[in-house]
């Protein structure tokens, strides 16, 4: 059995050879073989004729000339419109005058009910069938358009309307004339289509094809042969026509045997995402059909595999090296295979020696969980870990490095010490600013109390200095019971981006030799960040320390300056020991380090009567 492919969209009917391709424009039956085969369900009269259609009926086998032979095409449903063409060489100027075509067939049967539409010299007519024989006139219309000849083709094109069911009449595509029925006696549920040969004119209306256009629905994913891991998702695709309603979706385990609905009544899109269970099949099949009706409807032509996966978890970001900024929402992502339902995200910020709970029971197959990152989570030792418990099996995968979580911009306090009774004793605040920053204010707070600071001379300025990318702007500041506030605001510029100190406080400490080897927290509150455009900025605060201490001395037991002192001020000078919180009691020059000239001084402590 031959069948035209008419365009190159292709669907898959069965055929009685098997599955064959056919158009999205129709199907195309050119009778080159002996017998009709299982397509047709045809008044045993028909026959094939050297590669036409013939109703062998005559008067001498019938005994009567009439239109009750009908041959039904049961191989596609629901057509919209059939057609048929002359035999150049087997049917003559008056057989075709002797052939229609059936219409809204309501069997796949030579004994259907429906319509016949032919025409009859200058008459288009409708007739009922009514159980494969002419029944009675339902319409006719006369036409001065040129008779069908050999080699001609007739369609027939039903429509249906409010009022009435239509059927175009056509030439070899020119409409010639319109029959209708305004009862619509036939023409609900499944329906097919067919062909009428009245009797006695063997050779003279002989047919060399058939053709209908009918909906379709064509599986393009998967079709035969696809090994599909289990537990991951895939688009099912396929392709349709003259099919406006919704579809339902099913699989089969067994090459079609028997069906699993996945999806019903869902959009004729030509895609569906689904997951595929994760479980050993390897004869599985994809059915696409209209929503509630068994056709029209299209399979995988072969069958493809599932393969069981073994359940695993692989994290894609964070992977290491990004830097993420306090008070933003970042996204998580991972990858899965194999029955994995839901899993838990955690991190972990000092490399994987503790993690916290971001979110429990997020669903696996979702791949990505929208985090808004905490305002006060500050480390570059982060890690994203993404796992899933199942009894004693436990499948997770965390970012293969590092990553940060920083703030735009960092302000801290640097620890500093001094000596009780002392002034002058200089406390750091560092700012480091990824962005400009157009104000700061802050408070810094001693608890303590026995720090203060000092106006400076002759004005009702606290002794305070902006330094580094600060230098050139102007400080306000105010002093209450334990505490200092502050504020920059720079009117024509803005603190560039940056690292590195920007204010200096210089306190005097009360004299009170109890403090020495006491420290006290400097703590910093009340900050406000403001970018160029003055809108507020998250920012990371840093407290320090304050350490209570007598100048030069940096071992214990403390209050003397001894040959310890001196020994570990060389080491520290030389970098082979690491400066402690008491470090400014060695800074006798007040720059921030210890270095040789801070070792002479501090010598000369020790020893102040050798020259």
């Amino acid at each position: 059995m031959k069948w035209k492919c008419i365009l190159t969209v292709i669907m898959t009917v069965f055929l009685a050879s098997g599955l064959q391709a056919v158009s999205a424009q129709g199907l195309t039956d050119e009778f080159d073989r002996p017998s009709l085969g299982g397509n047709w369900a045809a008044h045993p009269a028909f026959a094939i004729d050297a590669g036409t259609l013939v109703n062998t009926s005559t008067n001498a086998t019938t005994g009567v000339e009439n239109w009750s032979f009908l041959a039904t095409f049961i191989g596609a449903a629901n057509p919209v419109e059939a057609s048929m063409v002359f035999s150049a060489t087997k049917s003559t100027a008056e057989g075709v005058n002797g052939a229609g075509i059936a219409m809204y067939l309501n069997a796949p049967s030579a004994t259907a009910s429906g319509y016949l539409i032919y025409r009859r010299y200058g008459t288009i007519y409708l007739y009922s069938m009514v159980n494969g024989a002419m029944g009675s006139k339902l319409n006719e219309t006369a036409t001065s358009a040129t008779q069908p000849a050999p080699g001609d083709r007739v369609t027939v094109t039903p429509r249906k309307l409010a009022d009435a069911t239509y059927f175009d009449y056509k030439v070899n595509g020119v409409l010639q004339g319109t029959v209708k029925d305004v009862n619509k006696t036939y023409g609900a549920g499944t329906t097919y289509a067919g062909v009428v040969l009245y009797s006695n004119y063997a050779n003279k209306n002989n047919i060399e094809s058939f053709n209908i256009r009918a909906p379709f629905i064509n599986v393009t994913y998967p079709v035969g042969g696809e090994v599909i891991p289990g537990g991951t998702s895939r688009t099912i695709t396929w392709t349709s026509e003259e099919v406006t309603e919704n579809v339902d979706i099913s699989i089969s385990y067994d090459s079609g045997g028997t069906w699993t609905p996945i999806v019903t009544n869902v959009s004729n899109s030509g895609t569906y995402s689904w997951t595929f269970p994760d479980q050993d099949h390897t004869t599985c099949r994809i059915k696409v059909a209209k929503t509630g009706a068994s056709m029209p409807a299209g399979i995988s032509p072969a069958d493809f595999t599932i393969e069981q996966q073994t359940p695993t978890l692989q994290v894609l970001s964070p992977n290491g090296g990004e830097q993420w900024i306090i008070g933003t929402t970042q996204r998580i992502t991972w990858r899965k295979t194999g029955s994995i339902d839901v899993v838990d995200i955690y991190y972990t910020d000092d490399n994987g020696i503790t993690r916290t709970l971001i979110q429990g029971s997020v669903p696996a197959d979702q791949g990505y969980f929208d985090w808004p990152l905490p305002t006060n989570l500050y480390s570059d030792q982060m890690k994203v870990i993404v796992e899933k418990n199942v009894l004693d099996q436990r499948y997770f995968d965390e970012s293969d490095n590092v990553f940060s979580i920083q703030a735009l911009v960092h302000v801290y306090v640097q620890n500093a010490s001094g000596e009780p009774g002392t002034s002058d004793n200089i406390v750091r605040i560092g700012m480091d600013n990824k962005i400009n920053v157009w104000a700061l204010t802050f408070r810094v707070t001693d608890s303590s109390g026995k720090l203060s600071v000092p106006f400076l001379p002759s004005t009702t300025n606290l002794k305070i200095s902006p330094v580094g990318r600060a230098k050139q702007l102007t400080v306000a500041s105010t002093q209450g019971t334990g505490y200092v506030s502050i504020g920059i605001v720079n009117m024509t510029g803005v603190i560039s981006t940056g690292t590195g100190p920007i204010i200096e406080i210089y306190y005097d400490i009360a004299n009170d030799p109890g403090l020495i080897g006491t420290t006290i927290p400097l703590s910093l509150s009340a900050v406000l960040i403001a970018d160029i455009n003055g809108q507020p900025v998250l920012g990371r605060l840093t407290n320090g320390v304050f350490s209570f201490v007598k100048a030069g001395d940096l071992v214990s037991p403390f209050g003397t300056v001894d040959d310890l002192d001196i020994a570990k001020m060389i080491d520290i000078a030389l970098g082979k020991v690491a400066p402690d919180d008491f470090l400014l009691s060695g800074d006798m020059d007040n720059d921030g380090d210890i270095d040789i000239f801070d070792v002479l001084q501090v010598y000369d402590l020790r020893y102040p009567t050798i020259i």
